[in-house]
């Protein structure tokens, strides 16, 4: 954690922080977190007060030991507490605090758009890409509409091109999981979810697919969901016309062709 906290991002502090846990059981996991909580936070306090931050911090931490199968309590670690009146803003019915109301000013405009598409009977556009770094709250957008959708018992998936990624979003799967893609791609790969399958009919009623990391697929991967989906949802509209939300950030890992040249790798991103 001391090298880390020198060269890591925030975001990726966290993660590590998350797998130290739940994997080296650490015999002191508070002291750990009291150490490095400036380290943990930093991000978050470019836009949030510090209160936040930690909140926002130990809930990113939550999110990833979760889908290990454990609680910040079974490592002694702060809870992540209601925040007061002057920072947090939270709805009537329960302590959970309203992420639409404390994004940023980018992340707003991002989230609004995105919102409207949803509820759109007919939206101008359906396909809608975040461009940005680690740490600059691309996974909070994302569970900020997460939790719209789960206030009104609408349908959605998220997913990421790796499996570390998936662990930060709401019920988040990997690409390969979803679309029960070939694990080796060429441009004649395909989706095999089965048309009676229940994986199938999510896919056809839910009302966003969100796919971070989506810069670190092949392009062979994303032209075979665009056909999927357009056979599953009966419509030459791109991705079927479903409401589609991509991120990831151009600046980090191309996807590996082993052996290839500069060219292949960034080939294999862009339609032939």
């Amino acid at each position: 954690m001391d090298e880390a906290s020198k060269l890591q991002f925030p975001k990726q502090l966290r993660q590590m922080l998350a797998f130290i846990l739940c994997y080296c059981v650490p015999t002191n996991s508070n002291y750990l977190w009291t150490k490095y909580k400036d380290f943990l936070i930093e991000d978050f306090l470019l836009a949030n007060s510090e209160s936040m931050s930690i909140y926002r911090a130990l809930k990113d931490i939550e999110a990833v030991i979760e889908t290990l199968g454990f609680r910040l309590e079974d490592f002694g670690l702060p809870l992540p507490k209601t925040l007061n009146e002057s920072n947090s803003h939270t709805n009537d019915d329960s302590n959970t605090v309203d992420f639409s109301e404390i994004l940023n000013f980018k992340q707003k405009e991002v989230f609004d758009v995105v919102v409207e598409a949803i509820f759109c009977e007919y939206p101008e556009n359906n396909l809608f890409f975040i461009d940005g770094a680690a740490g600059t709250g691309k996974t909070f957008v994302y569970n900020a509409i997460i939790q719209v959708l789960n206030k009104k018992e609408e349908p959605f998936i998220s997913l990421a091109s790796t499996g570390i990624a998936a662990t930060l979003l709401k019920n988040g799967r990997t690409a390969h999981s979803v679309f029960k893609l070939p694990l080796i791609l060429n441009e004649t790969s395909t989706c095999r979810v089965k048309s009676k399958s229940k994986d199938a009919a999510l896919l056809k009623n839910c009302k966003i697919i969100i796919w971070d990391e989506v810069t670190m697929s092949p392009n062979h991967a994303i032209n075979a969901v665009n056909l999927y989906l357009q056979d599953l949802c009966g419509s030459k509209k791109l991705f079927g016309g479903k409401i589609i939300l991509f991120g990831g950030d151009c600046k980090q890992c191309l996807p590996v062709i082993k052996r290839g040249s500069r060219t292949e790798i960034i080939e294999i991103l862009l339609e032939k």
